[in-house]
């Protein structure tokens, strides 16, 4: 089974959850609970190659029934940019 996504072209739920990057994920259960945001792995600007998978962990752990135990992590990326 695959999680389902949402594509925020207008920006409504980064706003609503103060997104500041791209990519920043939010990964909300189904009683539509936050259970994790931050980074999809652990690749920073200083290192390029992941060795940890932040999302797939969290959405793993709850496709199993179970609380993830990594519930936010930095994110980084480039910049949001809003229209005014």
């Amino acid at each position: 089974r695959r999680p389902e996504v949402l594509h925020d072209a207008d920006c409504r739920v980064a706003d609503l959850f103060a997104a500041q990057t791209s990519p920043h994920v939010f990964v909300i259960d189904r009683e539509g609970i936050l259970r994790y945001c931050g980074s999809v792995d652990d690749v920073t600007f200083r290192q390029r190659t992941p060795t940890r998978f932040f999302l797939d962990e969290v959405v793993e752990s709850l496709l199993e029934g179970h609380l993830p135990t990594l519930t936010e992590t930095p994110a980084y990326g480039c910049a949001i940019v809003r229209e005014v």
